[in-house]
């Protein structure tokens, strides 16, 4: 009699350990998703706001050789600031959304100079 229940207690334990390891593997790969997902849209945000604050950099620094006189410190643009400060190079600030870049700019010259 008391064989009887092991017996049957052996079967329930395999069919249990299967369950728990398909549950397990499904939920990991979920998981790893999910991860995955948000790891990308991420990052993609992240080179979204670096390739705007290279474009941002670029458009300053074309009003800047030009001749543009900035009346106030940061410049503001469409998608995002510009802060500067001119000293033998001119260093940049550039804030697009939560991010923010530092550039730094040699100038040659002194043409280039605004004191």
């Amino acid at each position: 009699m008391f064989s009887k229940n092991i017996k049957k207690f052996n079967n329930w334990g395999g069919v249990f350990l299967s369950t728990m390891l398909l549950a397990f593997l499904f939920s990991s790969c979920l998981l790893w998703l999910t991860a995955d997902y948000q790891t990308t849209v991420e990052d993609f945000k992240n080179i979204r706001s670096f390739y705007l604050a290279r474009t941002i950099k670029e458009l300053f620094l074309y009003e800047y050789y030009d001749g543009a006189v900035f009346s106030e410190n940061p410049v503001v643009y469409n998608c995002g600031t510009v802060q500067f400060k001119e000293n033998q190079q001119l260093e940049l600030i550039v804030r697009v959304g939560k991010y923010r870049y530092d550039f730094k700019e040699e100038l040659k010259g002194t043409d280039f100079l605004r004191n």
